[in-house]
């Protein structure tokens, strides 16, 4: 399902902080993120059970079969295919998503709309469930796409996204240590770098949930975007631990949620 605040309103509408010449880019490309996010949404919500079940328990045929079906009605690739689970990343576009774990809804992200990097899977889950989605720890602020427009013309906004985010797939469980410790971090891509916060947080759709079964993990939000020549040598420094190893997308320290145990801080973290 879509998380709440997607699609119910003009997303990006308040100044980004940004020169005036590249707001309607911005809102563009909000726009667009919104829309493909939900379509992805809509395609995955609406392939049967049955399906996706032929696709995790048939022989090779069947399975074959079944993924083929899956894999048209997602139109898009995906991302990981292993013989009994599919991966989908896609970005949306959608407001504050993130709060801290003991403070009010928006502060972490400024209560700025994001462009945020979400998951499909479908397949032999760790859930026991056949289907899952859902934030891929990742997000990345209007302003910080504005700064893309601004300081890197010609630069893909989509493609720095998800170049930070292959670069954030590669860190190991220490490396997440150090990050959390210091609670920002330079996020490289090709054409420059995301300046991020790092927080153990909650998704603000689960401060309903009693504090124990509530879902946490390991959040970037990403507040502001250089270019490479801009990055002082302490910021080099931290991008280079993000460009040691390929990503992981099964199995890695920020695998997606569906794909791993559920993490939960104690109740008195919560309160």
């Amino acid at each position: 399902m879509a998380p709440t605040g997607l699609l119910n309103r003009p997303l990006a509408r308040h100044d980004f902080g940004i020169a005036p010449e590249h707001n309607q880019s911005v809102r563009s490309f909000m726009a667009r993120c919104a829309s493909d996010g939900g379509l992805m949404s809509l395609r995955g919500n609406g392939i049967r059970s049955q399906t996706i079940a032929n696709a995790v328990a048939k022989g090779p045929i069947g399975r074959d079969r079944a993924w083929q079906q899956i894999e048209r009605a997602m139109v898009v690739p995906p991302l990981v295919a292993e013989p009994r689970v599919r991966v989908w990343r896609y970005l949306i576009g959608r407001d504050h998503p993130f709060v801290l774990p003991d403070d009010r809804p928006g502060k972490a992200s400024l209560g700025r709309d994001a462009v945020e990097v979400r998951y499909a899977a479908m397949g032999n889950l760790h859930t026991g469930l056949i289907m899952g989605g859902g934030s891929w720890s990742f997000a990345v602020s209007d302003h910080a796409v504005g700064r893309i427009y601004q300081r890197s013309p010609g630069v893909d906004p989509r493609q720095a996204i998800l170049e930070a985010h292959d670069g954030l797939l590669s860190l190991t469980a220490g490396d997440v240590a150090i990050m959390l410790d210091r609670g920002f971090w330079t996020v490289p891509t090709a054409s420059g770098a995301f300046l991020v916060n790092v927080r153990m947080m909650v998704l603000a759709s689960e401060l309903e949930i009693p504090a124990r079964d509530r879902e946490v993990g390991v959040f970037v939000f990403a507040d502001t975007y250089l270019d490479q020549d801009a990055l002082q040598p302490a910021q080099e420094a931290e991008a280079a631990l993000l460009q040691r190893r390929e990503p992981r997308y099964l199995g890695g320290a920020l695998c997606p949620a569906a794909l791993r145990p559920p993490i939960h801080l104690p109740p008195e973290a919560l309160q």
